[in-house]
């Protein structure tokens, strides 16, 4: 028997794949912004 309230794995893991990439994406824009600054 399943409890609706367990988060299914493979929805955790979008989950955290998406902030993942938010982050990643966030990261990479602050050091295009920093990197240019420097030239």
């Amino acid at each position: 028997m399943r409890n609706s309230s367990v988060v299914h794995p493979s929805e955790l893991a979008n989950r955290f794949m998406a902030t993942w990439c938010i982050k990643a994406l966030e990261r990479s824009e602050l050091f295009v912004d920093w990197s240019r600054r420097l030239m």
